[in-house]
């Protein structure tokens, strides 16, 4: 059995699924991750795009004007130009929503992947009252914090090396004699790591609150350069494959793929029926591309 435990509380009523499978872990985040909340972005109209242009382009008028005859082929050769213009300005446009979806893509996947800011270990329960407050005094700089009681002090070292490997930049650590003290012991874990034992509270939120604003400007920096590449290769590789002919991909199995790329349960059946529609598309691209110029070897 385990020296030591994870617990966790239901304040936002939201469960928080766990990021890895660890017997005896249960995770408890003080309050909802703040990089875990999303809102969907609101996209303003294309620039020179109104409402009252919409609005005339009723289909009665629409239908009239296309039957009106051309007056000249000067008109035709305008209206080509100005159709060209159209075609480079709506890939353009296509170009940034493309970007501006797969970042906010990426960026969740970041945010849904990276590791508690703070962990807080406690040697027993009886500190939870005085830890949680610690985590408390943390959220309000800004920090995601999970927490872990031990249920003895044998557990100690490798809930330290648990923390240690998940990436979390720091760890407090919380002792019966810290609660009379009112103190605690930071271990600051990113980098290299440095251990402060016994600081008073107050001193140990405010070396954890300057520090993370430090680290937190440069994991936005690298994660907003990383995130932005991949968005334009992305989007550059959605475009790129126009060039090849498209095909109808039947409701039901986009469905299915939305809910594999969700990570959602999928059955059997389910599976099989992507299973062959994949097959069927593969065996299409092979009789497009196959031209037999030799016979087949014959196996001994």
């Amino acid at each position: 059995m385990s020296s030591w435990v994870k617990v966790t509380t239901d304040q936002a009523q939201t469960p928080v699924p766990e990021k890895r499978h660890r017997p005896g872990w249960i995770p408890r985040l003080l309050d909802i991750n703040p990089y875990k909340t999303f809102q969907k972005s609101s996209y303003s109209s294309p620039e020179g795009y109104s409402k009252d242009y919409e609005d005339a382009n009723s289909f009665e008028e629409l239908f009239g004007q296309q039957y009106h005859p051309s007056t000249g082929n000067e008109d035709n050769y305008e209206r080509y130009q100005y159709s060209q213009k159209d075609d480079d300005y709506t890939k353009d446009v296509l170009r940034d929503k493309l970007y501006l979806q797969f970042y906010q893509q990426l960026k969740k996947e970041y945010d849904k992947d990276r590791p508690s800011d703070c962990v807080i270990v406690s040697i027993s329960k009886d500190q939870a009252e005085y830890s949680t407050a610690i985590g408390h005094r943390l959220q309000d700089h800004g920090l995601v914090v999970e927490m872990i009681y031990l249920t003895s002090e044998s557990g100690l070292t490798r809930a330290l090396q648990e923390v240690k490997n998940d990436g979390s930049p720091f760890c407090v650590l919380v002792e019966p004699s810290n609660v009379t003290l009112s103190s605690c012991t930071v271990i600051m874990l990113h980098q290299s790591i440095k251990i402060h034992r016994n600081m008073p509270m107050e001193d140990a939120l405010a070396l954890i609150a300057k520090a993370f604003e430090k680290i937190c400007a440069e994991r936005e920096q690298q994660e907003r350069t990383e995130i932005s590449h991949k968005a334009a290769d992305l989007a550059n590789d959605y475009l790129e494959r126009d060039l090849y002919d498209s095909y109808h991909v039947p409701l039901g199995i986009r469905h299915l793929l939305f809910l594999l790329s969700e990570g959602k349960h999928l059955y059997m059946e389910e599976l099989n029926s992507i299973s062959d529609f994949l097959k069927t598309r593969r065996n299409k691209l092979e009789g497009i591309h196959y031209f037999p110029t030799c016979s087949p070897r014959m196996s001994l």
